[in-house]
């Protein structure tokens, strides 16, 4: 018996640290999936897991180990060297699908209780700051979710600008956001949380203005309160000799590991030669947008 759970990568589009100070965020998913795959062992083998000891799926795993004993645990990351695009958090929801599934013989998305999954996935992280479970959330419902953590509250969207692109370049600057968490000192921010609302809005109202707008009001509030390392700040300025990106952010802790970038679809070609002059590596783009998790079962021996 094996299963196989392929789980989409997300982005924060807006709402870092506003999401930590019981705001809102919105978050992408999008290709490369991980993949979580769980396969029956022999009698003679033990269970074999390859998450870091201190990990919340490796602590989940041990809490739950009359579950999971007689199997073996793979998890792909296609992300290589590079993070930023949700690995641990898709590792969890591996563990916490997989355990779904073999207790319940089955498993589907609409039985997941997405309170009593983040409960969880808190139960189980070490950290002193509360890690936000936006990854988890987006990661399980896609492709653009709205989540607050504070009240739970949860709504999906689709990318829905006809004239608008985006691509997300990846860094190769991986922050350790744990780390960077334990020693961040911010409150909450109502202009922060003002404009994550302002961005739900435009996306509902395909308002491709107000949209380019109001994130790079989100970038530079970022970048005002010291929230972007200085290599993301380089490849800021960067994009801004390219007068068809119509607006580039960081994105995530210290927008350290991925650049959002947004431009016109009609001039989606001399973006996309201009990323490739700079050395700049596309690593998906508003067609690479995907919902949920994917679910593969084989149940012979």
């Amino acid at each position: 018996m094996s299963l196989t759970i392929e789980i989409p990568s997300k982005t924060f589009l807006v709402g870092e640290y506003n999401i930590l100070n019981g705001g809102d965020s919105i978050l992408i998913t999008s290709k490369p999936y991980f993949k979580f795959h769980l396969e029956k062992l022999s009698k003679a083998q033990q269970l074999i897991q390859p998450f870091h000891k201190n990990s919340p799926s490796a602590r989940f795993i041990l809490d739950n180990l009359n579950t999971f004993k007689d199997y073996s645990i793979s998890f792909n990351n296609q992300h290589n060297s590079y993070g930023g695009f949700g690995a641990s958090g898709a590792q969890f929801l591996g563990c916490y699908l997989a355990k779904q599934f073999l207790i319940n013989g089955k498993l589907s998305i609409h039985d997941i209780c997405p309170n009593t999954l983040l409960k969880t996935f808190w139960k189980y992280c070490s950290e002193q700051v509360q890690p936000s479970g936006g990854d988890i959330i987006s990661q399980l419902y896609g492709p653009i979710t709205l989540f607050n953590s504070h009240n739970v509250n949860i709504q999906t969207m689709e990318w829905k600008f006809a004239e608008l692109g985006f691509y997300l370049i990846p860094t190769h600057h991986k922050l350790p956001t744990h780390q960077h968490l334990e020693n961040l000192n911010i409150c909450f921010d109502k202009d922060f949380d003002q404009t994550v609302k302002n961005v739900r809005i435009a996306i509902n109202d395909q308002n491709c203005r107000n949209f380019i707008e109001q994130v790079n009001i989100f970038n530079n509030m970022l970048l005002s309160k010291k929230l972007v390392t200085e290599n993301t700040i380089k490849l800021l300025k960067l994009t801004k000799k390219c007068s068809a990106i119509l607006t580039a952010k960081g994105c995530g802790a210290l927008g350290a590991d991925v650049i959002l970038i947004i431009f016109n679809k009609l001039d989606q070609k001399t973006v996309s030669e201009f990323l490739i002059k700079n050395n700049l590596h596309i690593l998906a783009s508003d067609h690479d947008t995907v919902s949920s998790v994917k679910i593969r079962y084989n149940d012979q021996n």
